[in-house]
């Protein structure tokens, strides 16, 4: 069932049939002459206002036309092939046709609800925009802290690796030149002892001096 305006062209598909050289279409039920409109074997009839055409390699194959609907044309119609009042195949069809300034009042309604309907949820959106929001903060206030508590602890073990390597630095150092000191002390003769040697070395009975 469709609906369709006053002045309108309407073309309906005869879908579901089954081929035949005789082609028919009527308005009811079909039983008696007077609710045929058409009733031909060709591919193309027209009649008045109404027409019926078959064409080939189509999605429907049949299609039946009202050209210029009026209210009257409101109703059930019948399509297919074979004879009107014993058809071989048809389809049934329902029309409904309503005054175009029934059409036209009920697109302005549809416009107006439309019209009226975006302020409001613009409105709301504006509303729903300024309404704060403190779970996208709450990341923030954690992740922060957190930063400076790992960037602090970073730089207190870079600063304590520097203080004992420049410790370590020191006291080899001073092992160093405790260890020279010790060398030279060990290398130097006691001054006793070359006194002695000079002292053995002269002629008691001469009173020589000593050759050095």
């Amino acid at each position: 069932m469709r609906s369709d305006t006053e002045g309108e062209n309407v073309t309906l598909g005869c879908s579901d049939t089954v081929y035949g050289r005789q082609k028919f279409f009527c308005k009811g039920e079909c039983k008696t002459e007077e609710d045929i409109i058409i009733e031909t074997d060709g591919n193309r009839t027209q009649s008045g206002r109404y027409s019926i055409e078959y064409k080939e390699g189509s999605v429907f194959g049949l299609y039946v036309s009202i050209t210029r609907v009026t209210k009257s044309d409101s109703g059930q119609y019948r399509c297919g092939y074979g004879r009107a009042l014993s058809p071989d195949s048809y389809r049934k069809l329902q029309i409904i046709v309503i005054d175009a300034t029934t059409q036209s009042l009920s697109s302005s309604s549809g416009s107006v609800t439309s019209s009226t309907a975006f302020p409001e949820t613009t409105n709301q959106s504006k509303a729903l925009s300024c309404v704060p929001r403190p779970h996208y903060f709450l990341p923030l206030v954690v992740c922060l802290p957190l930063v400076f508590v790992l960037l602090a602890v970073f730089l207190l073990v870079i600063y304590k690796w520097k203080t004992r390597r420049n410790s370590g630095l020191n006291t080899r150092g001073n092992a160093g030149s405790v260890h020279m000191e010790s060398v030279i002390y060990e290398n130097c003769p006691p001054v006793s002892t070359c006194e002695d040697s000079i002292y053995h070395t002269l002629d008691p009975e001469n009173g020589t001096k000593p050759t050095f």
